[in-house]
């Protein structure tokens, strides 16, 4: 089993992050063929601006590869550079994240909830509406939570606690409907033990089934 303090789940939190990052960067890219009134040398100033962004992508890029097991000379050698280079450039904040990450999730959900993915993760891409996983039954009310802000569901008081309840009898399925603004989500769990087996359907956009899958992957068991 594993819990959002594994190696994996780090990995996980990690690629969102680049995934959030390099949609900022385009975003910031595309600003640049709006028409602006600005003051003389604003254009340069943006694309100043842009290199700012492009530098926070590389280092959210090395993160990664580094919680995916890839060697500093691994990524220097796509950099252009040695393994000492590589490392002393981005090694801090490789360690930052290291250290930080095993209370990343429980603190910063603003982190989650803010990113807005695109569509072009094959895993996910397809015609398929239904994304399934094993989540651990601690972070069950975490998971819930993020994927209710993603669709703008508003769930009652006491929903999560009454659904955790209903999950206490094993050898059951048990549904709950997530209405919201964007979409409706139907979810069935079982339990299994300390683990929840989750199916949920009725994603039917590219960009929904990627966060649910990545929640599903950081909060899950393997």
């Amino acid at each position: 089993m594993t819990t959002p303090n594994s190696h994996d789940s780090r990995s996980a939190l990690a690629r969102l992050v680049l995934a959030d990052r390099a949609r900022g960067l385009s975003g910031a890219a595309g600003n640049l063929a709006l028409a602006r009134h600005g003051g003389a040398g604003g254009r340069a100033g943006e694309v100043a601006t842009l290199g700012a962004y492009a530098e926070r992508l590389l280092t959210s890029a090395v993160v990664h590869e580094r919680e995916r097991g890839s060697s500093w000379a691994e990524i220097g050698r796509y950099l252009g550079v040695g393994a000492e280079e590589a490392e002393r450039r981005f090694g801090a904040a490789a360690a930052e994240w290291s250290e930080d990450a095993s209370g990343r999730v429980e603190r910063d959900l603003d982190l989650w909830a803010d990113v807005r993915l695109g569509v072009g993760d094959k895993r996910v891409d397809g015609g398929d509406p239904q994304v399934e996983g094993r989540i651990d039954r601690s972070w069950l009310a975490t998971f819930l939570d993020l994927l209710a802000y993603y669709v703008r569901h508003f769930p009652a008081d006491g929903a999560w606690e009454d659904l955790a309840r209903r999950l206490d009898e094993p050898g059951e399925w048990h549904a709950y409907t997530m209405d919201g603004i964007f979409e409706s989500l139907d979810l069935r769990l079982i339990r299994e033990q300390d683990l929840f087996c989750v199916r949920v359907t009725n994603a039917h956009t590219a960009d929904l089934r990627l966060r649910v899958s990545t929640l599903l992957e950081a909060f899950g068991a393997r």
